[in-house]
């Protein structure tokens, strides 16, 4: 009976240690797993606040196309209510181009956060490429093109003006860069106008 009895002590003693080792296996692994990120919804004054705090996470954004760019359409540029603020979106690798007549439609965005920062060697680096002929994709569009509609404009004057009003930009600044935020498109739908019924 006392054999009975300590063999019955010991399976209780086994079973509860791995009992005991299954949980602790449980609960650890739930502590490992990093939390999914969400999208967060954000307006045009909130990314104009805050973008650095939104760098590489996906976002939803609303505004009105203030600006589409001509050349290729690969940038418009958003402005909310309220604010000043634009925001600049570039075409991700889903979506071919902005058509230039979604200038004053109010549109959703879905994109990723994207941060360029602007140095001394960035511009020198750009400025060669210019000089070269094969700077197009450091160019850096701010949605004022007033003239790029008028033939014979040299487009290589163009950038070296903008090189040059960054230069005198980071040099006012007093730092060593100047940083600039942008979203990546995803995704994007047309908000129809609220209907007068």
């Amino acid at each position: 009976m006392t054999k009975k009895l300590f063999m019955l002590i010991a399976l209780a003693v086994i079973f509860a240690a791995c009992n005991t080792t299954q949980e602790k296996s449980a609960g650890s692994e739930s502590q490992e797993q990093e939390p999914i990120d969400e999208q967060i919804t954000i307006t045009v004054a909130e990314f104009d606040k805050g973008a650095a705090d939104y760098v590489g996470k996906e976002v939803q954004i609303s505004g009105t196309v203030d600006h589409a760019c001509k050349h290729g359409g690969k940038r418009m540029f958003i402005v909310g209510e309220d604010t000043v603020a634009r925001v600049k979106i570039n075409a991700g690798e889903s979506i071919s181009s902005f058509d230039a007549e979604l200038e004053g439609s109010q549109v959703m965005i879905i994109g990723v956060v994207d941060e360029l920062v602007v140095n001394e060697a960035y511009l020198d680096k750009w400025e060669k490429e210019v000089i070269e002929e094969t700077g197009e994709e450091h160019k850096i569009h701010d949605g004022k093109h007033e003239n790029e509609d008028q033939e014979g404009e040299d487009e290589t004057a163009h950038e070296l003006e903008r090189i040059n009003n960054l230069r005198q930009q980071l040099a006012e600044s007093g730092k060593d860069n100047l940083i600039f935020y942008s979203i990546e498109c995803i995704s994007y739908e047309i908000i129809p106008p609220p209907s007068d019924n």
